[in-house]
């Protein structure tokens, strides 16, 4: 399995989202946080961002909210 990283401008182009929004969701614990590369790199394991997306997923199916 090979794990690929994402910078936080490929996170917010997948996800459709506003920086703002991903902080937010990231300081309310509802997305993975950052490993940080850095004062100003942030990156995600792709497993980690699949891992959540999977879980959105099966939220919404069941009538969850984020």
């Amino acid at each position: 399995m090979t794990i690929h990283l994402y910078r936080t401008s490929n996170v917010l182009a997948l996800l459709g989202i506003s920086r703002s929004t991903l902080n937010l969701w990231v300081s309310q614990g509802k997305f993975p946080k950052p490993h940080k590369l850095g004062q100003r790199l942030n990156i995600w394991n792709s497993t980690d961002v699949e891992s959540w997306l999977g879980l959105i997923d099966s939220q919404s199916k069941s009538g969850g909210n984020l």
